[in-house]
């Protein structure tokens, strides 16, 4: 393959790639687990189980929950599919009649707060696992494989190999760079895939400096919608300036 049809393939894998993880694993599959089955469903069926096992004097807030189903197109633009509404049940809640709760009522609280509280165990800690954790870490673990399985992933770090060696790394810092214009988090989650602990630093530190994630590429590209080409061809370049300048201070 020549050079020019192998950064045009590239080009697409880096696309789909972003596609797959970025916005479709980042975000169409975390909304329908976090909103469609915690806030609508697995949350309220935890706060009624523990509300029965811990009774104490409150009356929980309830509330529309609504989740729009939709396939991204890009950071700043979605078709909606449909819209999946339910009244149900929140962690938010007020004290019941009674002024002070006696000290029994009291520890009942506690652990019902530490379970099922705004910040729960469950409603929180569980749903931010399972909900948001859980698909961006699989969704990039399973294109990862295929590109490794299938021999593409070596050949793509290889053709920017060059390039990514000015700022100190090796070509396979291309994918944590790519899955960061979805989710910095998550990308710098995945720099374990680099050889050095210098080489993980400093793909972190790009991450962080000049790779923005999906939700401020969103506004970025709604900002830069009012602005003249000039103007979104000069952010570009700030931003490539600033990740080629950061990339080679870290590699000094």
């Amino acid at each position: 393959m020549d050079p020019l049809r192998g950064l045009g393939f590239m080009a697409v894998v880096t696309l789909a790639v972003f596609w797959f993880v970025g916005l479709f694993g980042a975000g169409t599959l975390v909304d329908i687990l976090e909103v469609g089955a915690f806030q609508q469903r697995l949350s309220p069926l935890a706060i009624r189980g523990v509300d029965a096992i811990l009774p104490f004097a409150h009356v929980h807030e309830t509330g529309l929950i609504e989740h729009t189903l939709a396939v991204p197109l890009s950071p700043a633009h979605e078709v909606p599919l449909t819209t999946l509404s339910k009244t149900t049940i929140l962690p938010a809640y007020t004290l019941g009649t009674v002024a002070t709760l006696s000290p029994v009522q009291s520890v009942l609280r506690f652990f019902h707060d530490f379970l099922v509280g705004e910040y729960g165990a469950i409603t929180m800690a569980l749903s931010y696992a399972l909900a948001i954790v859980l698909p961006i870490v699989t969704t990039f673990f399973f294109i990862f494989s295929i590109l490794e399985d299938s021999g593409y992933f070596p050949r793509m770090a290889i053709m920017v190999n060059r390039s990514f060696r000015a700022m100190g790394l090796n070509g396979k810092a291309v994918l944590p760079m790519i899955l960061g214009l979805g989710c910095d988090t998550m990308a710098t989650m995945t720099t374990r895939i680099l050889e050095t602990k210098k080489e993980r630093i400093i793909t972190t530190m790009l991450l962080a400096l000049a790779i923005p994630c999906s939700a401020q590429l969103g506004v970025l590209l709604a900002m830069m919608a009012s602005l003249s080409p000039t103007g979104a061809i000069a952010w570009l370049a700030i931003m490539v300036g600033v990740l080629l300048l950061v990339g080679w201070l870290g590699s000094r």
